[in-house]
């Protein structure tokens, strides 16, 4: 969980918790909250507060325990549940606390506004020029809409309106843990553990072999990656225990707490220290968090809507797949991959079936249908940005003018 996040470690000067968290951490110590060399900062780079190290923290390192009575749940609540999903019981219940006024810090804690998908209308979508994202945000909107209205008849809340309701979607969406058991399939709030920002996994590895790679690319690869690696170093990451996976957290049955661990990797003093809660695009991102990561190794751009009719209609003859996605580093998916080697090698030059099961296998093309390869490849992403009504430069030109807005319209 959490509701901001960056991809990789930031360096952060404070090792003593902000006064703004000493009364939560109090409130959740007394309560059986166990931290051991992290505390909470408002000081850290990316996603505005978080977890940060106070002495190096060795590999798979328990930083946080968080016992099941300081967990909110749907399956702990008051709430009748009356045909109500798990994640609207929790929601209720949040917002009764709240209305009530309830004296918990944990509650003072959490963010006022949130920019999850569904708080977005429909013409700040719209600035995106994606029509499947933007008919996925009216999907989301009617949704909630209908959940919301579903919370107000049947849960008995009418005094609940759509922005409060919103409200506490976004913070169980954005914020809760996995907690098993019947009756939590939204998942427990957890105190403090919340905090820790995320931090994306690897992406796909590449899947074009050296010939596709060395004839036509190996120059702009090679440069890429140096330049990545120097991007790498100067982040501070020569740091010996930067390698490795993230951190993560899970339901520990034995002593019934939901513990959050540092990982594969291990972190210095000052370091954020980040976790890692799967393998989200950034639609995704914004869908369920609220955020998105401007280096992401999981997104990706599908590019059947620029592809020919009779060229579609081949691959599918072919058993060639249907995820035609480039990802964000530039590399095809495999499907992709498949296709514009078949478009060169079958569809363009006349080859037989087998040549497909060749490609279908992974066998490269020779040099010259390689080359036409990844230049019908090149030909459709370039027709994918020319559907945008703005260029990348034009993006950029609008985005210096928000002037940093924020949480509104404007801002997203």
């Amino acid at each position: 969980a959490g509701s901001m996040g960056g991809q990789r470690s930031s360096s952060a000067t404070a090792c003593e918790p902000p006064a703004g968290f000493v009364g939560l951490l109090d409130w959740a110590t007394r309560r059986g909250l166990i931290l051991r060399s992290c505390v909470p900062s408002e000081e850290v780079e990316e996603g505005g507060r978080g977890i940060v190290a106070t002495e190096r923290v060795p590999p798979n390192t328990a930083l946080c325990e968080i016992p099941e009575r300081l967990i909110l749940t749907a399956r702990r609540s008051s709430v009748k549940r009356l045909g109500l999903s798990s994640l609207d019981v929790l929601a209720v219940e949040l917002l009764i606390q709240r209305k009530r006024g309830d004296t918990n810090p944990y509650l003072s804690s959490l963010p006022t506004t949130y920019t999850n998908l569904h708080h977005w209308s429909a013409r700040a979508a719209a600035e995106l020029q994606c029509q499947d994202f933007i008919k996925h945000h009216g999907r989301l909107r009617d949704q909630a809409l209908q959940d919301w209205k579903a919370v107000r008849e049947t849960g008995g809340s009418a005094w609940c309106n759509f922005e409060d309701y919103l409200w506490a979607r976004s913070t169980i969406l954005s914020r809760s843990v996995y907690i098993p058991g019947p009756g939590n399939e939204a998942g427990g709030l957890v105190p403090v553990g919340d905090m820790f920002n995320y931090a994306p996994p690897a992406g796909p590895d590449p899947p074009l072999p050296p010939c596709f790679l060395d004839f036509y690319l190996r120059d702009e690869v090679e440069a890429k990656v140096d330049g990545q690696e120097a991007k790498r170093r100067k982040r501070g990451s020569e740091s010996t225990y930067f390698a490795g996976v993230s951190g993560s957290g899970a339901y520990d049955e034995k002593s019934e707490c939901f513990i959050f661990r540092s990982g594969q990797r291990g972190y210095e003093a000052g370091e954020q220290i980040f976790v890692t809660y799967g393998m989200y695009t950034n639609r995704s991102l914004l869908e369920i968090y609220g955020f998105l990561l401007e280096d992401n190794p999981q997104d990706s751009v599908n590019l059947a809507s620029v592809i020919d009719g009779d060229v579609l209609d081949g691959a599918a003859a072919a058993k060639l797949g249907s995820c035609f996605e480039v990802y964000q580093d530039g590399f095809p998916s495999w499907d992709l991959l498949c296709l514009v080697r078949w478009k060169a090698a079958c569809l363009s030059h006349r080859g037989g079936k087998r040549e497909a099961r060749r490609i279908q296998t992974g066998c490269p093309c020779t040099l010259d249908l390689e080359a036409e390869a990844i230049e019908y490849l090149q030909e459709i992403c370039s027709e994918r940005l020319r559907r945008y009504d703005t260029s990348a430069s034009q993006d950029e030109v609008i985005l210096s003018g928000l002037g940093g807005k924020e949480g509104g319209e404007g801002g997203l």
